[in-house]
C-alpha cells in the first residue's frame, strides 16, 4: 500500500509539473504572438510614414521641377517683343496658386516689361493688391488708423483687379483675416455671386431670333438718378417690336472698378463679333430722345453673347 501511494503522489505530480509547463509554454507562445502583433503594427507605422516621406518629397520635387518649367516658359515668352506672347506668360502665372512663388514672377513680369506695356501694368496691378492684402491682414492688431487705412488701400486695389479666381481668393482672404474689411469683403463676394448668377444664362448662350436687353444703372454716383432713367429706358426698350427680355439691373460699385468695366455716363455695348453694330446704332436712336440727343455714345467689347445688348447709366 505504501508503495502503492507513493506511485501515485508521484504520478500526481507529474501531472501538475505538465500542467505548470503547458500554462507556461502557452503564456510564453501568446508573450512571443503579442510581439510579434506589435512588431508587426511598429513596421506597418514606420512602412506609412516612409511611404508619405516619399510621396511628399515626389511631390516637393515635381512641384520645383513645374516651377522651373514655368519660369523659363514665363521667361521665354517675356524676351518676345510679340505682346500676345508677353500676355500668354502673364496668363501663365495668374493660373498659378496664390502664393510666394506667384508673387515673384508677378514682380518679374512688372520689372522686365514696365508698366507701359499691357501685360506689365497688369503684373503691376496684381502684385499691388497681393502686397495690398497682406498688408492689410498684417495689420490687424496694430493701430485702428492703420487698420483703416490698410483694409481701404486693399479692397480699392482687389476690387479693381479682373474678375478671376485669384481677385475672389483675395477677397476670401480679406473677409476671413482683416476685421476691418471683413464685413465689405464679405458684402462684395455675395454682390457679386449675385450678379454673376443673374448674367449666367447669357455667357455662351445661343443666337436667337430677338435681342435681349440688359439696363445697367451704376450703384455709385446719382444711385437713385441712375436707377430711375433705366427704368424709362427700360419702357421705351420694351415698346420695340420683336424685342427679347429686358431687364434694368444694378451694376456694383466693385463690379465697375474691374478691369473691362469701368464705365462712366452712358454707353451702349455691342459685340463686333455677333454684327451687332447696326442693332446697337438703331436702339441708340430710340433710346436717346429719352435723355437728351447724341447722348450714348458706342461701345464695341469683345465678349461673346448672342442676341444680347447692355446699356448703362452711370452718371
Amino acid at each position: 500500500m505504501e508503495k502503492a501511494g507513493i506511485v501515485d503522489t508521484a504520478t500526481k505530480l507529474v501531472t501538475l509539473v505538465a500542467s505548470i509547463a503547458a500554462i507556461y509554454f502557452s503564456f510564453m507562445a501568446s508573450q512571443t504572438s503579442q510581439k510579434a502583433s506589435e512588431t508587426s503594427q511598429a513596421v506597418q507605422v514606420e512602412s506609412a510614414k516612409l511611404a508619405q516621406a516619399i510621396e511628399e518629397r515626389t511631390k516637393n520635387e515635381n512641384t520645383a521641377n513645374f516651377h522651373v518649367l514655368v519660369y523659363k516658359e514665363v521667361l521665354s515668352n517675356l524676351n518676345q517683343s510679340d505682346k500676345w506672347r508677353q500676355k500668354l506668360a502673364l496668363s501663365l502665372v495668374k493660373s498659378l496658386e496664390p502664393g510666394v512663388y506667384q508673387t515673384s514672377l508677378l514682380e518679374v513680369i512688372r520689372s522686365q516689361l514696365g508698366e507701359d506695356s499691357e501685360a506689365g501694368s497688369e503684373a503691376a496691378q496684381i502684385f499691388t493688391a497681393i502686397r495690398s492684402v497682406d498688408n492689410a491682414i498684417d495689420s490687424v492688431n496694430k493701430a485702428l488708423s492703420v487698420q483703416n487705412t490698410a483694409t481701404g488701400t486693399a479692397l480699392d486695389a482687389v476690387k479693381s483687379l479682373p474678375d478671376t479666381p485669384l481677385r475672389t481668393t483675395l477677397l476670401d482672404q480679406l473677409k476671413s483675416n482683416d476685421n476691418a474689411a471683413s464685413s465689405a469683403a464679405a458684402a462684395i463676394l455675395t454682390e457679386e455671386t449675385k450678379f454673376k448668377a443673374d448674367s449666367a444664362p447669357l455667357v455662351d448662350g445661343a443666337a436667337s431670333a430677338h435681342i435681349n436687353f440688359d439696363v445697367f444703372w451704376c450703384a455709385t454716383g446719382d444711385k437713385a438718378r441712375n436707377e430711375s432713367v433705366a427704368g424709362k429706358l427700360k419702357a421705351r426698350i420694351e415698346q420695340v417690336a420683336n424685342v427679347g427680355r429686358v431687364r434694368s439691373r444694378m451694376l456694383p460699385d466693385s463690379v465697375n472698378a474691374q478691369l473691362g468695366y469701368r464705365v462712366k455716363d452712358y454707353q451702349i455695348r455691342y459685340e463686333d463679333a455677333n454684327s451687332e453694330k447696326d442693332t446697337a446704332t438703331e436702339i441708340k436712336a430710340i433710346v436717346d430722345p429719352v435723355i437728351a440727343p447724341g447722348t450714348f455714345v458706342l461701345h464695341p467689347v469683345a465678349n461673346r453673347t448672342p442676341s444680347y445688348l447692355s446699356l448703362f447709366v452711370c452718371t
